[in-house]
Formats: C-alpha cells, structure tokens, sequence
C-alpha cells in the first residue's frame, strides 16, 4: 500500500512501513461478514499505548471539573478562554483565506509580495505551535500525530522551493497551487481526524492548551528577533 502524498509504502499483512518518510506503523483490523454487515476490528499492536478512561486520568490537567467563568489572572473582562482546536482552525482558516487571495491575483507588485512574505511566516508559525504544543499533547490519543510531523516537513520543502521563483512567474503560481493543496490536505486531515481524538481530553485540558497556544502565537508573532530571522530566510531563498 503506498500514500498517494508522499509516497511512503506499506507492507500489507503487517502494516509496517516498507520505504520512508514515515516511521509509524499503519493499523491493522480483523474483517468478518456477519449477517450481510462487514464488521471490523482493530487488532492490537505489540507495545501499542490503550487508552482507556485509567490512562486519560494520568494526563496533565484531565480532571473533570465544571468550566471556570475565568482562568488565574484572566481578567472578568477578557474574552472568553478558546480549546486548543478552536484556535488551530481558526489559524487554517486564516491561512485558507491568504491562499485564495494570493491564487486570484498576479503581478508582483508591492502587495502581493508582502501578502506572500506573511503566508510564508503564518505557515512557519502554524508548524512551530503545533509542533511545539498540541502535538506533544494529543500523542497519546492520536495515532496521526507522526505523519503530521511529516507533512510539516514537505510544507516546509514546498514553501521554500516555491519563494525561490519570481512572483509573477508560471513556475511561482504552479508551486502556490501545489503548495495550497498540500496545505489543505495537512488542515483538513487534522479537522477530521486529529482533532476529533483530542476531543477525548477533558475539556479543562484542551481549554489550558488554547491558552498556551495563543502565548506562543502571540510571541512569535510579535518577536523582533524571530521576525528578522523569519524576514532573512526568505529573503535568501528567494535570492537562491
């Protein structure tokens, strides 16, 4: 069996990868007919992690208290706290809405370059926080968190091979497409699997993880030092 995006392969009778990227192994489930109904089940793993109600109990925050109206030193008057997943859907929202603006216009000039230049720092920020927050978290009730890591990877290859062309060239907007429909499959992956999973964290937990993940976006938004790193990469790529 191999993946259609990036072309890992995997052995059928063991669900293990045959050729890389990825590293994880693919689930495996006994089929039976019963009664004109296929019906399926997942046989477990060697060394697989079973979560179970026990297990949830032993993550960081999951205790199962009533919503707070505020959290410590949140304000009475601030918004209201956002869960983990609200927040990163937003972000792909935001990043989906920057793709079409960019794919339905042309040109080079002054605009659209900037338009590119915050793309390509929102898609580096998106990699950081996630990375760095919300996969970490929902490891241990998602089996999607290691090709994610590696669709970040080749998002991350496809935005540096894409910068590398004028702006208003064929070669630019055919790798702005193809950089786009990676993107959408990475977001949309996440929204239908990935963060339907973390929904079995408690809601305390997945509402303190919005709260870390919009420090860490804040900071790296606002970062002088991670700015003129972000500024300089891309400047030199488009130079190469």
């Amino acid at each position: 069996m191999v993946c259609p995006w990036h072309g890992s392969s995997f052995d059928l009778q063991t669900g293990q990868p045959a050729t890389g990227p990825s590293t994880c192994p693919q689930p495996r489930y006994e089929v039976r007919l019963q009664n004109g109904v296929v019906e399926l089940r997942r046989e477990q793993e060697p060394g697989d992690h079973v979560v179970t109600s026990a297990s949830l109990a032993e993550e960081p925050y999951a205790v199962r208290v009533s919503r707070p109206d505020t959290f410590p030193g949140q304000d009475a008057d601030a918004p209201a706290p956002r869960t983990a997943t609200a927040i990163l859907y937003e972000h792909h929202e935001l990043m989906r809405r920057m793709f079409e603006r960019m794919l339905a216009t042309s040109g080079a000039d002054a605009q659209r370059h900037e338009l590119m230049r915050t793309l390509a720092a929102e898609l580096d920020i998106h990699e950081v926080i996630e990375d760095a927050i919300f996969y970490p978290a929902v490891q241990r009730v998602s089996e999607d968190t290691e090709i994610a890591y590696a669709e970040h990877g080749v998002l991350a290859d496809l935005l540096a091979q894409t910068v590398k062309f004028p702006l208003g060239s064929q070669e630019f907007g055919a790798h702005l497409t193809a950089l786009q429909a990676a993107f959408l499959h990475h977001a949309g992956s996440e929204e239908k699997s990935m963060f339907k999973e973390a929904a079995r964290l408690s809601e305390h937990r997945l509402l303190a993880l919005g709260a870390e993940l919009e420090q860490l976006l804040e900071k790296e938004r606002t970062s002088r030092v991670r700015h003129a790193f972000r500024t300089l990469k891309i400047s030199l790529l488009e130079n190469i």
